[in-house]
Order: C-alpha cells, then structure tokens, then sequence
C-alpha cells in the first residue's frame, strides 16, 4: 500500500510499488476521452493565438503555457497506454 514519503523533497510524493504504480497509472477510458478534449481545447486556443505588436511577450508566453499544457496531458495519455502494455505484455508472459 501506497505510503507518505516525506524524506527529501518539498512535495508530497507516494513510496509505490511498480505494481502501484503501473495500476496508477492507467487511466480509464472516459478520463482519457476528457484529457484529450482538453488537448484539443489547448491546441485551438494556440493555433488562434494573435501577435500582438504591442506586447510580443504576452503572445509567446500564451503559447508557451499552451504548449506545455499540450504536452503535459500527452504524457499523461502515454503514461496510461504504456502501462496498459505493461500489464497485457505481462499477462501473455504469465500464461506462457
């Protein structure tokens, strides 16, 4: 089970298994149906992004903050598919 790690970080951070943590990790099918609602919200809300002349700076910190939220929940999407192989890889070879 799952504990509080609270030896050197100043984060909260779990002590998991890799058996926690592959099962954690997958996500359910609706939560990446979301998640990639969200990606596609971001990704709309870069592609229409306008260079303002007066504040440059403004813009590219808009796509910036817009790319790394894209990216973020990818990893999330990928995390979630690479577990999911994990566990299927891991069934097939226990019933080799």
């Amino acid at each position: 089970m799952a504990q509080i790690d609270t030896a050197n970080s100043s984060f909260i951070r779990y002590t998991l298994t890799e058996d926690e943590l592959t099962v954690g990790s997958i996500l359910t099918t609706l939560h990446k149906q979301c998640i990639q609602n969200q990606i596609a919200e971001a990704a709309e809300q870069r592609i229409s992004i306008r260079m303002d002349p007066q504040n440059p700076l403004q813009s590219l910190q808009e796509d910036a903050e817009l790319q790394g939220r894209i990216l973020a929940l990818k990893y999330l999407i990928q995390l979630s598919d690479s577990a999911e192989l994990q566990l299927k890889q891991a069934a097939t070879n226990s019933q080799g």
